[in-house]
């Protein structure tokens, strides 16, 4: 259950209660481009790492295995770490995904529930089933933001994991439940339209995709990790403001199901934007 949403610019507060998901069938997008402005921020809370808590697992016992996901056979999605995984809020569209073997960008947070916000943290470290994040690109509605001091604390079970942070000098805090890996790329193969902005998602079988009709037209080539799938130098052309056009994106892919509905979501960052795409997985 999402206790707030209180995101400070990006996200206006709510306790609560009003479902991202529920019987919509289609995604929202948004975009975000670099403004010069930053926020200083405190994170509230103690230490609310486990004593004696060991920063790996035992085994993959501990994390729920739901098969070999990958396209190609190889890793099954299953982490190392309590903390890694893919994550979903029960009433909204919004996800947190957690890769810590990565030094950098190992944490995602994204709101497609209508807010279309985004906080993605520079550097983390672990103690116990807690991650305290350094460092974050933020984004909500059209405004982009960098805040090199703003920390956010994660704490982590094998059934979900709690986000928190301060920022602009109010409290944010996200809850979620674990969730299955991402879908392997056979299952996301085909066309997928996302009924708000008409945009058009085709993904080909030699893992090849386009999006057109959005913000922007958006191609690159999806690699499977883990539990989620990631692009490098992904290209932006057409889009609807001018510094958004590059060829330097990187991108984070999930799908997730909520409510019954399958859905593929996305975002592309560089060192000055972030475009957050969403569309409903068709069946095929």
């Amino acid at each position: 259950m999402k206790y707030s949403l209180l995101f400070a610019f990006l996200i206006a507060a709510t306790m609560a209660g009003c479902g991202g998901g529920g019987d919509d069938s289609s995604t929202n997008t948004s975009t975000e481009s670099k403004t010069e402005s930053s926020t200083d921020s405190d994170t509230g809370g103690g230490d609310d790492s486990p004593d004696g808590g060991d920063d790996n697992t035992d085994s993959g016992d501990d994390i729920p295995d739901d098969g070999d996901d990958s396209p190609d056979g190889g890793d099954d999605g299953t982490s190392e770490h309590v903390l890694d995984g893919l994550y979903l809020n029960d009433t909204d569209l919004a996800i947190l995904l957690i890769d810590s073997d990565l030094p950098t960008q190992s944490v995602l947070f994204g709101d497609y529930s209508g807010s279309n916000s985004a906080l993605i943290n520079d550097s983390h470290a672990i103690s116990g089933n807690t991650m305290t994040t350094t460092g974050a690109a933020m984004s909500s509605s059209g405004t982009y933001s960098y805040d090199a001091s703003l920390e956010t604390t994660i704490d982590a079970t094998i059934e979900g994991a709690t986000i928190t942070s301060t920022i602009d000098g109010t409290g944010f805090i996200y809850s979620f439940n674990r969730v299955q890996d991402s879908a392997p790329l056979g299952d996301i193969v085909g066309e997928h339209i996302n009924g708000d902005d008409g945009s058009l998602w085709t993904i080909y079988s030699d893992s090849t995709f386009i999006v057109v009709g959005g913000t922007c037209t958006v191609t690159g080539t999806l690699e499977r990790v883990k539990y989620y799938y990631i692009a490098d130098n992904v290209e932006t052309t057409n889009c609807a403001s001018d510094p958004l056009n590059a060829t330097d994106y990187k991108a984070r892919v999930v799908t997730v199901e909520q409510f019954g509905f399958k859905y593929l979501l996305a975002v592309f960052m560089n060192d000055s934007a972030v475009i957050l795409e969403s569309t409903l997985l068709q069946p095929q």
